[in-house]
């Protein structure tokens, strides 16, 4: 029964070690998302903005490269400016096997509640069924059930204006 108890513990360190550095990476990358974003443009009256960020990483012998970032909608190059830069990020905490592609698929949702031209009656976003399914389908790809995609936590932006 202790022999059994030790294999258990050393099978759960090592998948504990393993998703401590996808952890890691999960805040790293949302650290940098944190850092990088710029929603002082949108000046609409829409209330909540989706989009995905799409990463494409590829191992080749001992280098890892990232072949395409691709944001699912226009605005995010806008309100990322800086997204090539994570290109930079150390993608080998995700454990990619060699000559192997990953997908990294982080949903973004922008909820844009400035009051700057608004009523304060308006200020509380109110969604309709029909929009919220709209909006929980932008954020995910028809190819999410294809092998190698990871799909990352929901990353929220929240427009808060101080007056």
């Amino acid at each position: 029964m202790l022999l059994s108890i030790l294999c258990f513990s050393e099978q759960g360190i090592a998948q504990s070690s393993q998703n401590n550095g996808k952890s890691e990476f999960v805040n790293e990358m949302s650290k940098f998302l944190g850092r990088q974003y710029d929603i002082s443009f949108l000046k609409s009256k829409k209330d909540v903005y989706t989009l995905n960020l799409r990463i494409k990483v590829q191992k080749k012998g001992k280098s890892i490269n990232v072949s395409d970032i691709l944001f699912t909608d226009s605005l995010g190059y806008k309100v990322f400016p800086n997204y090539l830069q994570l290109k930079k990020m150390d993608y080998s905490k995700l454990v990619i096997k060699d000559g192997s592609t990953i997908t990294l698929i982080i949903p973004i949702l922008i909820l844009n509640n400035a009051k700057a031209g608004q009523n304060p009656s308006e200020n509380n976003i109110s969604l309709s069924n029909n929009s919220l399914i709209n909006m929980l389908s932008a954020l995910l790809y028809p190819d999410i059930l294809q092998k190698n995609i990871t799909m990352f936590p929901l990353f929220i932006i929240r427009r808060v204006d101080i007056e």
